[in-house]
């Protein structure tokens, strides 16, 4: 009885060995890509020492649509038992967008990262740095450039964006009171929808909360502008989207009178 009792618990044992999902290993500092379907997850091997880390998620819509991007990554030990269930959560919209998290370890240890897609397909860069060697990462997904800017009435740039098309620009601003604009104009010389949008980003490329103007007209031509206050010198980073009609658009940034 005793020797077929070890038999079955030694079965079951090389059972939920056997079960584990396969994890692909990756190293601390090292960016990792994949893709996810909708509902599908993958998991990432990484032994991190005791210490503070960002995780770091470049995520793009295969698709290439404007439309949600959602997902989530839990914190596991090696064996599969969870330590955070929400070490990052993700609810955006766009073509493409980055997020991201600063967790601590306590001790080190062997973890795995799982990473979740509960939307349409995804391609995803991910990686893990220490906190302190933390620094703005070029974006993973394609046209992710950082473009430069100028301040004042005739030093706005853009260029030309398509359909669900992205520009990134960046400049290093001092600490004060600017407005921020958004023109777009059609490519075409007739009036209809002109549907785009800004978003600010800080220096690591994460999306600042709150903070977006909203170009929603039929025209030609339309502008929109924001007040952006700093208290700090930094480097801000802008995203522009056009989710309609190819145009013309142009970041402008200026001091207040």
């Amino acid at each position: 009885m005793l020797v077929a009792l070890l038999c079955v618990l030694l079965l079951v044992g090389g059972g939920v060995q056997a079960d584990m999902k396969p994890a692909t290993k990756v190293a601390v500092g090292e960016t990792v890509h994949f893709t996810l379907d909708k509902n599908e997850d993958k998991d990432l091997a990484v032994g991190l020492a005791k210490g503070s880390y960002y995780i770091v998620c470049d995520l793009a819509r295969v698709d290439g649509k404007t439309d949600t991007i959602i997902g989530a990554v839990q914190l596991l030990k090696s064996n599969g038992s969870m330590v955070k269930d929400g070490l990052l959560r993700i609810a955006e919209m766009g073509p493409v967008v980055r997020v991201g998290n600063k967790f601590s370890v306590a001790k080190s240890y062997a973890a795995r990262l799982r990473v979740l897609n509960t939307d349409e397909p995804v391609d995803v860069w991910m990686t893990v740095v220490p906190a302190a060697k933390m620094k703005f990462i070029p974006f993973g997904f394609p046209n992710g450039e950082l473009k430069p800017l100028g301040i004042g009435a005739n030093e706005g740039k853009g260029g030309q964006l398509g359909k669900n098309e992205y520009a990134f620009h960046s400049i290093k601003l001092k600490p004060g009171k600017y407005n921020v604009s958004l023109y777009m104009k059609q490519l075409e010389d007739k009036s209809d929808t002109l549907f785009g949008a800004l978003y600010r980003l800080d220096s690591y490329g994460f999306r600042v909360p709150l903070w977006k103007i909203d170009l929603t007209v039929i025209a030609k031509e339309g502008r929109q502008e924001k007040q952006l206050v700093l208290t700090k010198e930094q480097t801000v980073i802008f995203e522009a989207l056009d989710t309609d009609n190819p145009a013309e658009y142009t970041v402008g940034i200026e001091k207040p009178e």
